[in-house]
């Protein structure tokens, strides 16, 4: 069996996107795979070895993070942070910089040091593996595995490809060229333009543009698989599809409304806008109006949006879960009306997809990447439009408060089309492998 060396700086989480599990699992399909990790193997972010052996046997795991090299980086960025506290006033001074509307600070020294620290070590480390074991392809998964999967490529002319899950860069695609976007994306450009010497890339099409951010940094088109994530094997169980078939027979929608959002708390999910919303429809619907907030952040989002919850007084119409296994999630969207996912820059996600999987209907933003995805026309999904907070709450409310029972199920008759449309992981992997036999391995 061919040999297979994954480097990277993730390893497989408890909750949340589990694509770098899946994409791992259908590697070791065809290849015998060793992963080489600098994730810091944190008990309450990821899997143990362990279960992740359960889920893909055979499966060789390198951590090249143990309690001593991260007491050693704790170290060091605890003194970079001390040597500077008296610059602080000075910094905090000046106007936050600002990209496409959000917020960004730019790269740190701590960051510098804490990305390179973990880069150095994978590099390191499959350096002397790939002297010993030869593998034949070398997958740099995610851009902290740039620098040693470049060296392995310039040294002994390993067969290379690069694997992202989609990019910070796409809202920026028209100026990549300014100085605000160059020095808070420092990083992501740097290792991105070294990756062009690759012999492939696979991106995942999330709505970020990630092709033309490839073939902007000279990636070739031809060596660049573009694909939208699988649907897990959880969502196609004979007992998932009987419980979708017998939602579609009751009568939603009459006495309440239940919305699931499943996403990420960074900013520009907007959040805050999906709470607005449910708490309009509040002051406005007589019926039972109640929101499951399936969010996975910092300690710091987790008490910002506890914190909004309480000032706009929906305590009790909220249900925030700090994350969720995928198979609570499936649960969470069949038990809902619908899916809200009114992000700012991109809505073409794996809870979108899922919910139309699951005939569940889904409520969100009128954007083109989405459109080009699922396709043009009816679809089960109710578009608002590519607008201001303000207007996208005006419309919400608009079309929620009028819903009826027989509007809501003219949205339920698309699933046999979304079983075709949006491939499992299995299919995804398949379409993976082909790949690298032909356009990498070639």
């Amino acid at each position: 069996m061919r040999k297979m060396l994954i480097l990277s700086g993730l390893f497989f989480n408890k909750k949340g996107n589990q694509s770098f599990l899946n994409s791992v699992k259908g590697y070791n399909k065809e290849y015998d795979v060793t992963l080489i990790t600098a994730a810091t193997m944190n008990s309450d972010v990821y899997i143990s070895k362990e279960r992740a052996n359960e889920f893909i046997p055979n499966l060789k795991i390198v951590s090249v993070i143990n309690p001593k090299v991260i007491d050693l980086g704790k170290k060091i960025i605890g003194f970079l942070r001390n040597n500077r506290k008296n610059s602080t006033s000075e910094v905090n001074s000046n106007p936050t910089p600002k990209v496409d509307g959000i917020i960004n600070l730019p790269s740190t020294k701590s960051s510098y040091i804490s990305f390179y620290f973990r880069s150095c070590l994978i590099l390191v480390y499959s350096f002397f593996y790939y002297l010993k074991n030869k593998p034949d392809i070398v997958c740099c998964y995610e851009i902290n595995a740039v620098r040693a999967s470049f060296l392995l490529k310039k040294v002994f002319g390993a067969k290379v490809f690069i694997k992202l899950q989609g990019t910070a860069l796409g809202a920026s695609l028209d100026k990549l060229e300014d100085e605000a976007v160059k020095k808070t994306f420092a990083i992501d450009i740097l290792e991105l333009k070294k990756g062009n010497v690759f012999d492939g890339a696979i991106m995942t099409n999330d709505g970020t543009l990630g092709d033309k951010v490839l073939q902007y940094y000279g990636y070739i088109s031809d060596k660049i698989l573009f694909i939208n994530n699988g649907i897990e094997p959880r969502f196609t169980f004979p007992k998932v599809t009987s419980e979708v078939i017998e939602k579609r027979k009751s009568e939603n929608l009459k006495d309440r409304i239940n919305f699931v959002v499943v996403s990420r708390l960074t900013s520009w999910k907007r959040i805050d806008l999906v709470l607005d919303c449910v708490a309009k429809m509040k002051e406005v619907d007589s019926r039972d109006i109640s929101l499951t907030l399936i969010g996975v952040g910092s300690e710091s989002e987790y008490q910002y949006y506890h914190s909004l919850i309480k000032k706009l007084g929906i305590e009790d119409s909220v249900q925030f879960i700090h994350g969720a296994p995928t198979e609570d999630v499936v649960d969470y969207i069949l038990k809902s009306d619908f899916l809200l996912s009114l992000n700012k820059y991109t809505n073409v996600s794996n809870p979108v997809f899922e919910s139309l999987y699951l005939s569940t209907p889904v409520i969100t933003i009128e954007q083109p990447d989405l459109v080009s995805v699922i396709g043009p026309g009816e679809s089960g999904c109710i578009f608002l439009p590519n607008s201001t907070n303000e207007e996208i709450l005006e419309a919400f409310v608009n079309e929620i408060s009028k819903m009826n029972y027989p509007q809501y199920t003219t949205l339920l008759n698309y699933y046999e089309s979304y079983i075709e449309h949006f491939p499992t992981w299995e299919k995804r992997s398949n379409f993976e492998l082909e790949f690298l036999n032909d356009k990498v391995l070639s």
